[in-house]
This record gives C-alpha cells, structure tokens and sequence, in this order.
C-alpha cells in the first residue's frame, strides 16, 4: 500500500511523469569486442522503474561486461545504453 501511494504522487508530478514514460534502463544492439573476441554481442533490452531482474550466464558469457558498460566504465563498440533516457557515452554526467 505504500508503494501504491507513492507511485500515485509520482504520478500526479507532470516531471516525474515525463521521466517515467520511458525506461529507467534500456539496452539497445550493445556489442562489445576486445580485439577479435566479441563479448557481447548485439544486446537489447529494457528495464523499468520497480523491475527487479537476474542477469545469468556462463563464465565468460559476457554478463560483467555488459554492467561495465551501462555504468559507462567500458564504452561499447556498437549500440547504446540509456539510463533514465540518457546515454551513458554521450550524456555520462546526466546518465550517473
């Protein structure tokens, strides 16, 4: 119930509300390859406010990686993260 309140505030502010349209994390064809080794290749997914997901692989499937780059320690070869709608390359400031 008091999540449902919140929301509902959240909600009711037309920022927040903007801010909420899109989501909070959104992977968009990210690859990653150092030198000949492709360590992520071409993912894409969203993640929205409140979403609580697993990240699960194999050893050496790519899954730290890919946090590296949506916390923009790593810069991705092709593709794009977004984090609240902004690019964690070209907007890092905004995007942490």
């Amino acid at each position: 119930m008091h999540f449902r309140n919140y929301e509902q505030q959240n909600l009711d502010n037309p920022v927040l509300k903007t801010k909420l349209r899109h989501p909070l994390i959104e992977f968009r064809g990210v690859t990653k390859r150092y030198g000949g080794l492709l360590a992520v290749d071409g993912v894409s997914f969203s993640l929205n406010n409140g979403e609580v997901v697993g990240l699960v692989g194999f050893n050496g499937a790519g899954k730290t990686t890919l946090i590296k780059v949506a916390a923009g320690v790593l810069r991705p070869t092709s593709g794009t993260v977004l984090v609240d709608g902004y690019d964690v390359v070209r907007e890092k400031a905004e995007a942490s």
